[in-house]
Order: structure tokens, then sequence, then C-alpha cells
């Protein structure tokens, strides 16, 4: 038997998502120390990560104006850190710099929760 990390404890931001026509939805997650950078990274994807083209780049003004303001509170401060943390939440590919966000959770656990695993 083996014991799997299945829920990390923190603030977990759980963003589902789709590409930028509209289909193949996906769910990531990644988990943050404080409820604070876990709310401040929720709004920015909701504020600033919308549908516009093939290729997300128009964002960059905007997102680069955001973070002028609120970069602080999500611990970065250039538009390629903004990338590579949408990224994680989002997901990209090469034809598209990220997906565009569908719903945006955060839920919290004092502990981390392990599941056993039985392989047979």
């Amino acid at each position: 038997m083996k014991k799997v990390v299945v829920i990390e404890s923190g603030y977990t931001v759980e963003v589902t998502s789709w590409e930028n026509d509209g289909d193949h939805n996906n769910t990531l997650q990644e988990t943050y120390d404080t409820k604070e950078k876990a709310v401040a990274i929720a709004k920015f994807l909701k504020n600033c990560i919308k549908p516009i083209s093939n290729n997300n780049d128009d964002h960059e003004e905007e997102v680069v104006e955001y973070l002028e303001k609120h970069g602080e509170a999500l611990g970065i401060s250039t538009y390629d850190e903004a990338q590579d943390l949408v990224h994680d939440l989002l997901g990209g590919s090469e034809w598209y710099t990220f997906r565009v966000p569908e719903s945006i959770s955060i839920t919290y656990s004092p502990v981390d929760i392990s599941l056993e695993v039985i392989k047979f």
C-alpha cells in the first residue's frame, strides 16, 4: 500500500479553462500558503484573461497595467512572470499563449490529505 497526497495543505486555486475556440475543457490547480495570494491570483485571472484571439499576447498592455497596481500581492512584477503563472493554472500550446478561464474556485485545507492506493 502506498499513500498519495491528493490535497495539499493551504489554499488551492482550481481553474477550469477552455481553448480559445471554446472547446477542450481542462482543470488545473495550484496551492498557496496564504489566502491573500490565492485570492489575488483568482482576481488576476478573472479580471485580465479573456478570449481575444488565437494570439493572447493581445493581453500584454492590460496585464502590465494590472501588475503595476497588484503585482506585489501576486508576487510577480513582469509580463513574463505573469505568463508563467497563467500557464501553470490554464495551460497553453504552440498555437496560443494560454487558455481562457471558465470557472475559478479556492478551497482550504489545514493539512495534507492522503489516500491509500492499493494496486493489483
